[in-house]
């Protein structure tokens, strides 16, 4: 008889043990999401059914053995058709998260390196950048020239392509030509400099981005508001925060969410805002000079000139210390003007 009992109580004593274990997956999992894109209740249920009716069933086993009850089989085959069905409904549902870097600082800046860390172990990482500097190119396409491609290793592995095109040439030749998938999202960056006000017309990084709306693509541009000493882990760390977000709020189509984030140590971030483009423009200065030969050439240079309400605009919030996320579109049209011009008449 006390044999017996102590068998019970090793019995549930194991049940009990495993509990904690039970509850703390969905916190061992959450990581586990982030690369495979289903939802978390999914997650949840399939492993507290496995694991709780496996405790739950393995304890009553026990004492049914010692009651001499014989439901070995019944109770092992119970176990092993709820873990098949629930192991093959969830590897049905598994699906690496695919995304797609590029940015118009080159495949060799450091901007992209650091956001191919960060989101590495996240999903399917595909990089296709600019072999070099193509800063301020704006939507330019190539077309007069072939668009060379090399494929660039790190560490002794593929990191990605290097292209002789613009950023927006980039973005159509993986999409179009050396992706055999189609990216689930579109990251442009990190770039070095912000890319908020007019800078973002400009932009190639913000181009980027904006061709793979075109294409039909979730799309992300992101830079750091610094030309100098910049600390790209904070960026880098904002993107691996905001993509959970923008799976489970996925972004319009021909919508570009631009964000620029503050030169700060992550932890001194004052947090996020969603904004609007700040009114502003270039005034430019053009540096003379002669080379040698007595040709005549120019240096731009300038400084930004902020113009109207800057109260919750991209300028303003980044100069505050918040991450600014604006939303933005390619349709130029003053939709409010139609009428105005159409009101003229105009005959030819």
């Amino acid at each position: 008889m006390i044999n017996i009992t102590r068998r019970k109580e090793r019995a549930c004593r194991v049940k009990r043990s495993n509990l904690k274990t039970y509850f703390m997956l969905p916190l061992k999992i959450s990581s586990f999401r982030m690369i495979y894109r289903i939802p978390i209740y999914h997650i949840v249920i399939y492993h507290y059914v496995i694991y709780f009716v496996s405790a739950d069933i393995l304890c009553r086993y026990s004492v049914s053995v010692i009651r001499g009850s014989g439901l070995l089989p019944e109770l092992f085959l119970c176990t092993f058709l709820i873990s098949r069905l629930f192991r093959f409904r969830s590897r049905a549902t598994f699906a690496p998260m695919k995304i797609l870097l590029t940015n118009d600082d080159g495949i060799y800046a450091p901007g992209i390196e650091a956001l191919y860390n960060a989101v590495k172990d996240m999903a399917e990482v595909s990089v296709v950048a600019p072999d070099s500097q193509r800063s301020a190119v704006g939507h330019g396409i190539t077309l007069s020239d072939p668009i060379k491609t090399v494929a660039i290793q790190r560490d002794g592995k593929l990191f990605g392509h290097a292209t002789s095109g613009t950023p927006a040439d980039c973005v159509k030749l993986a999409v179009c030509a050396l992706l055999d998938h189609k990216p689930d999202l579109v990251i442009s960056g990190i770039n070095l400099g912000p890319n908020a006000g007019i800078a973002a017309i400009y932009s190639g990084t913000v181009s980027a981005a904006t061709e793979g709306a075109i294409l039909g693509l979730p799309s992300v541009a992101i830079s750091i508001d610094t030309f100098t000493n910049p600390i790209w882990d904070t960026p880098a760390r904002v993107m691996q925060k905001l993509i959970p977000y923008l799976e489970k709020h996925p972004l319009p189509r021909d919508t570009v969410l631009n964000v620029n984030v503050p030169n700060l140590p992550y932890e001194k971030l004052k947090g996020v805002a969603s904004t609007r483009m700040a009114r502003s423009r270039y005034v430019e200065i053009f540096d003379k000079r002669a080379d040698p030969r007595g040709n005549i050439y120019y240096w731009m240079d300038g400084n930004m000139e902020i113009m109207g309400d800057q109260d919750h605009t991209d300028l303003d919030m980044l100069a505050k210390g918040y991450v600014s996320m604006t939303p933005i579109g390619f349709d130029l049209t003053r939709h409010e003007l139609v009428g105005t011009v159409a009101d003229w008449k105009v005959k030819l």
